[in-house]
């Protein structure tokens, strides 16, 4: 391997990657506290799908590792595996904010007040979504380097549009990603069902439909926030004074 292709993480990129342990790591104090305080249970499960929210990062950025790192007449399969696999758990990430569909349920015995659940979900659903997005801008901006960057937004619309999809999989219908391997034929009679008949199923199209215009749009936000020019004087200069009347 070329040592000048070895993929040295910025500083700014690693700042990125504090921001969403500390994020993680204070969402998982919540729940702790939760737990301790409640003494119960029901909210394990918001660790689990942070954790699921992790994964699409990392494959990601072995994505990128192997693009960079690897010969191009080596191990494209691998890269090829990887590239789906990513595409398979990216759906994780933006699915936890359907874990406030919890709150709408019957809170027996108001074991923990509502406004700590609300934030506590909301802490732990925002930071899976920018896991989520960090990844797909790490592979929208590889299939840039590819083919352009029109194939790598078209790219990034497709894999939001999928994912809206697969967060109604996940939600109503329970499938998990490992299901590809688990129990695949019963998985792909049901994508087929709702395909080839959409008009028979019009939660799924509703669902799959506003989750993508969702993530889309927010996308799209987090996407230009550093395009806003904060920054209108040079550095010394004085700030104009305000219009005397």
């Amino acid at each position: 391997m070329n040592t000048q292709q070895v993929i040295r993480i910025s500083r700014p990129e690693l700042v990125t990657y504090g921001l969403f342990a500390a994020a993680s790591a204070v969402g998982l104090a919540l729940v702790a506290a939760r737990a301790m305080a409640t003494r119960s249970l029901s909210g394990l499960y918001l660790p689990w799908n942070l954790f699921l929210a992790w994964i699409p990062l990392g494959f990601a950025l072995v994505v990128r590792r192997l693009a960079l790192g690897t010969p191009r007449r080596g191990r494209r399969w691998l890269l090829a595996l990887t590239g789906a696999a990513w595409l398979l758990f990216f759906p994780n990430a933006p699915y936890i904010l359907t874990d406030l569909m919890h709150l709408a349920r019957v809170r027996p015995g108001a074991s923990a007040p509502l406004w700590f659940d609300l934030l506590l979900h909301l802490t732990v659903a925002t930071t899976g979504l920018f896991l989520g997005f960090a990844s797909l801008a790490v592979m929208q901006n590889q299939v840039s380097r590819w083919s352009g960057k029109l194939v790598g937004w078209i790219f990034a619309i497709v894999s939001l549009a999928l994912s809206g999809f697969g967060v109604y999989l996940g939600r109503f219908l329970r499938w998990n990603s490992w299901d590809v391997v688990r129990a695949p034929l019963p998985l792909l009679g049901d994508i087929a069902e709702r395909l080839l008949h959409p008009w028979a199923h019009p939660r799924a199209c509703g669902f799959s439909l506003m989750c993508f215009l969702f993530l889309l749009l927010s996308y799209l936000m987090c996407f230009s926030l550093p395009r806003l020019d904060l920054v209108h004087e040079t550095p010394g200069a004085r700030a104009p004074r305000p219009p005397t009347a």
